[in-house]
């Protein structure tokens, strides 16, 4: 494998710089928006698997750290180059290159020249270029990072055109290949089934991939979810669906989330052991979703969660017209599909167009999406745009970890004592939402409740005392 290593002796790697571009520049009671003004190129969401908080790309030559608060803690300006995830303090990218052809009959096709990954190491400042040999993957091609075997799988597929059946007819595999992250093939597996449009994901041992195929001679559509073992690459199941899920992602080891949407929001929950599935519709006021995702190949970068009865999906309404916005609108589910709230945000500049390009749900229950602001083809607005459904409480600006009161047992699924080292005046207790499900005025140190009638789930409890308000995690079984 050639391997070609680059230095950029004018990357200037920063820390800091770029805190005052990102300006607040809209609050009320559920939204705050932070946001770097007619800036140049893309912004997005960037998949972070190390433990520094969230990174997103602002424009053209600039990332950002931030954390819950939306503060920039760092920044990184390094050249133009569209990475998708963080791992080990590097940032990586697969990148192909192509050219145009013209066949016999003059019809324009492109034409795979290259494959690379791309990594940028952090900490000496070196971009790092891996060529991959061109026949293990396809030009159609997504990819994601297996976080429990840090490996990186790319699905591809030979590109089709809608117009030639030919291509259509030709196109009767798909390809699996599991690279590391120095850019050596680890495993590689050419499986005969036909993968035109596609979406990818993770699920315990397997990949999952939500397809739709074209048949050339009616151009209908047949729809598929596939499971191919991560170790041996191997067909291992299959689930015939009625919908091709522009985003996907993986709530357990048996559930999978797909959502997509033309005149209604659809979200249905398979479950890949019995093959059952529950299907949800939601009305929405405009004719369709914008998949702006698919410009990133993220697709699951729209819907998160931290707790599985709390998952977040969010979206940009659009009608007809493409470039045409009416808002961006916030789903949050219950781990069924059923919902738990929806939200509807058209409240600042409503006539931009504007794409929801990555979500992040943090620990308090709010949201942190990635917005881009499309002012007009050369400029347009990054925000970092934090939705809270319980009106900006200041519930979590203390930290779950305080010693100075003790919950036990912890996890519990009936009662739980609590002890204080100062007098406790009164109990608190939160759901992921924020709402609150439990008060109690006391006057002692030591205090015991039950909450056999919660559901499962995760809460904080709040003991406001002499000293100050505590909190604590409490895990219900």
């Amino acid at each position: 494998m050639k391997k070609i290593i680059i230095a950029f002796s004018l990357i200037l790697l920063c820390f800091g710089v770029g805190a005052q571009t990102f300006n607040q520049t809209f609050s009320n009671d559920k939204v705050q928006i932070k946001e770097l003004s007619h800036k140049q190129g893309l912004n997005y969401k960037i998949k972070n698997y190390d433990s520094d908080n969230y990174w997103s790309k602002a424009d053209n030559n600039l990332l950002i750290n931030f954390n819950d608060s939306l503060e920039i803690v760092n920044s990184l300006r390094l050249p133009n180059t569209d990475y998708r995830f963080k791992y080990g303090n590097k940032l990586f990218l697969l990148s192909t290159t192509l050219h145009y052809e013209y066949d016999t009959s003059f019809n324009q096709i492109l034409v795979l020249d290259s494959i690379s990954l791309i990594y940028y190491d952090i900490e000496t400042e070196l971009e790092n270029y891996i060529n991959i040999e061109d026949s293990l993957i396809e030009l159609n091609n997504k990819y994601i990072f297996l976080e429990d075997s840090k490996e990186i799988a790319v699905i591809s597929s030979p590109r089709i055109d809608l117009l030639d059946s030919n291509s259509i007819t030709n196109s009767m595999f798909f390809k699996v290949a599991i690279l590391d992250t120095l850019g050596n093939t680890l495993r590689y597996k050419k499986i005969k089934k036909k993968l035109h449009d596609f979406s990818i994901e993770e699920q315990g041992n397997n990949i999952i991939i939500s397809s739709r195929t074209y048949e050339s001679s009616s151009m209908s559509s047949d729809y598929m979810i596939y499971l191919v073992d991560k170790s041996s690459l191997c067909l291992v199941d299959s689930i015939s669906t009625d919908k091709h899920y522009l985003y996907l992602k993986t709530i357990d080891d048996s559930l999978i989330l797909g959502i997509t949407g033309l005149n209604n929001i659809h979200v249905d929950i398979y479950n890949t052991r019995d093959k059952t599935v529950i299907n949800n519709v939601y009305s929405i006021s405009y004719p369709t979703i914008h998949w702006s995702n698919q410009y990133f190949q993220n697709t699951y970068l729209s819907i998160d969660f931290i707790d599985k009865d709390s998952i977040f999906f969010a979206c940009q309404l659009r009608d007809g017209n493409p470039y045409n916005s009416h808002g961006i609108e916030i789903f949050n589910f219950r781990r069924d599909g059923s919902l738990n709230y929806r939200y509807m945000f058209n409240d600042y500049q409503p006539s931009h167009h504007r794409e929801v390009n990555g979500i992040t749900a943090i620990r308090n229950g709010d949201l942190i999406i990635d917005v881009m602001s499309i002012i007009n083809y050369e400029f347009s607005n990054a925000w970092l745009l934090k939705y809270s459904n319980y009106g900006g409480s200041n519930l979590y600006d203390i930290s779950y970890v305080n010693n100075s009161i003790t919950l036990y047992p912890n996890p519990t699924n009936s009662e739980v004592n609590i002890s204080s080292e100062s007098l406790i005046n009164s109990i608190e207790i939160y759901n992921s939402l924020g709402q609150m499900v439990y008060t109690e005025t006391i006057n002692s140190k030591e205090k015991t409740i039950d909450i056999s009638s919660l559901p499962s789930g995760v809460y904080v409890l709040g003991a406001k005392t002499e000293n100050g308000i505590m909190r604590k995690k409490i895990i219900k079984n």
